[in-house]
């Protein structure tokens, strides 16, 4: 992997950790590997259930 795509690959990986927030544990950076945990928006809404 050259310079270019790392600088790619860290990007992504810094996206994904300002989407998903707690949800989302970076385990590496490069080659990235993470541990995502998923669960519907509605499901901290009570109203909804």
């Amino acid at each position: 992997m050259n310079g270019e795509e790392e600088e790619e690959v860290a990007e992504e990986v810094e996206a994904m950790k300002a989407v998903y927030e707690t949800d989302c544990l970076i385990l590496r950076s490069i080659p990235p590997h993470f541990h995502l945990s998923l669960k519907p928006r509605t499901a901290d809404v009570s109203s909804d259930q």
